[in-house]
């Protein structure tokens, strides 16, 4: 049985986003999820009548739901020479800028830890509450939650506000599986030891875990939260809130998207000659810096709780770029150049 090519399947599904948008003056990115088994379903189709070489034909799309703004399903008609054949694809519109990740709480979670015991998960505001009893032990200590935690439509990164209370987290990390059914390494949120009994802000952009151009890696699923931990007091409680864990859907892929933010912080030396830029902010979340096309470069964790951090931009060659630095109190976005 031929599945086509990522190359195939990403032609097809540019020619639909062209479609999309042409017809209904939405941004095909904010609604439209196609799973590659819609693309794999016309591929067999059409395979099984004749047999062809995997080339991308032409689409139509009937967009009685897009176009009237509504969740639900639509038909995407694909014809490769002579033949044609049709597939249902999903419609689904995010409410915002961002959604709460979990919109329904999973029924059962498998959970693991090392380091304590009596780890409990429950629902706390807009994320979770991880609740369990310390042992003392401080080598290897760990809690993670596994539960299927379907995210809506196509989200271009998670946004996670964590507050740790006594206990000492060293690491928070995801697993995720694609729409293909692709199962990824763990990708790390942050490995920067979070500050006790304060909020700190995490943004994980997620084109540095899948290509976020291409509809097949939807819908994305997260599998697992773990959150790698030191010593823990033997027979303490300990409660870990992470009342933000959201998808964010604004892809900032444009210079006037980045503009239109308010700036409170400081950046300097600007421009930055040696590869260091000190960031002049309040609070710990993350650092996104983004070049003049819109496009993410970097994305690293910090933490201005003295008034000022120094962020590490060796990396980045001459030009024009924006920082935007994320905390639980907002956005600030400032540009800077690199010489």
């Amino acid at each position: 049985m031929w599945r086509g090519s990522s190359v195939s399947l990403k032609s097809f599904c540019i020619l639909v986003s062209r479609r999309v948008t042409r017809c209904s003056g939405l941004s095909f990115s904010a609604f439209f999820t196609l799973s590659c088994l819609y693309w794999r379903a016309f591929c067999n189709e059409i395979s099984s009548r004749r047999r062809l070489s995997p080339r991308c034909g032409t689409t139509n799309v009937r967009l009685s739901e897009a176009q009237s703004g509504k969740n639900g399903t639509t038909t995407v008609t694909g014809r490769l020479q002579t033949v044609e054949t049709q597939v249902t694809a999903t419609v689904e519109l995010p409410e915002g800028e961002t959604m709460a990740a979990i919109s329904e709480y999973p029924e059962k979670w498998t959970m693991n830890q090392l380091g304590g015991t009596g780890l409990a998960i429950s629902a706390y505001e807009q994320g979770l509450k991880f609740a369990y009893t310390g042992n003392g032990v401080g080598r290897g200590a760990y809690i993670q939650g596994e539960a299927s935690i379907r995210l809506w439509s196509m989200p271009k990164a998670l946004r996670f506000s964590v507050n740790p209370g006594d206990a000492t987290v060293k690491r928070l990390s995801l697993t995720f599986t694609n729409g293909a059914g692709k199962t990824y390494p763990a990708v790390n949120v942050t490995t920067d030891e979070m500050a006790k009994n304060t909020v700190s802000t995490f943004e994980l952009p997620l084109e540095s875990v899948i290509d976020i151009n291409d509809v097949s890696n939807y819908p994305l699923t997260v599998n697992a939260i773990r959150m790698d931990l030191g010593k823990s007091d033997k027979g303490k409680a300990y409660e870990l809130l992470m009342p933000e864990f959201k998808a964010v859907y604004n892809t900032y892929g444009s210079v006037e998207t980045l503009n239109a933010e308010s700036s409170s912080m400081r950046l300097y030396p600007n421009p930055v000659a040696d590869g260091v830029l000190n960031i002049a902010a309040e609070g710990v979340g993350t650092l996104s810096v983004y070049n003049n096309a819109g496009a993410l470069v970097l994305s690293q964790p910090l933490a201005c709780s003295a008034g000022v951090a120094a962020a590490n931009v060796a990396s980045l060659q001459a030009g024009i770029y924006y920082a935007r630095f994320v905390t639980a109190n907002g956005a600030s976005v400032q540009k800077f150049i690199v010489k």
